[in-house]
Formats: C-alpha cells, sequence, structure tokens
C-alpha cells in the first residue's frame, strides 16, 4: 500500500544520510539567488518572444 511505502521512507530516510559539504559562502549563494531572482524576473516582464530572444544574448 501506498501509505506504508511512504511512511517506512519517512522512518528510514536519516538511517544512511550522507552530510553536504558547502563549497560557497553564504554571499556567494544569496549572490547567486539574486542574479537568478532578476533573471526571471525578466523572463516573466516579456511579452513576446522577441523579448526573450533579446535577454538570450
Amino acid at each position: 500500500m501506498l501509505a506504508d511505502d511512504i511512511n517506512s521512507f519517512v522512518a528510514n530516510w536519516n538511517l544512511d544520510c550522507v552530510l553536504s559539504k558547502w563549497t560557497a559562502t553564504a554571499d556567494e549563494i544569496i549572490d547567486k539567488i539574486c542574479n537568478i531572482t532578476s533573471q526571471m524576473a525578466h523572463l516573466f516582464a516579456a511579452t513576446e518572444i522577441a523579448d526573450l530572444t533579446r535577454q538570450a544574448e
């Protein structure tokens, strides 16, 4: 049953976890997020295919 599978997954999730090693500083991550957010805002504001093409160049 799906519910049993989900419950088993949740119960065993942390048994063999592997920690992530961060290779970027907090400032680098925040800068990247700001950059991506800015690009997304421009894409959402585009009203025509030509606008998207110009932004991609």
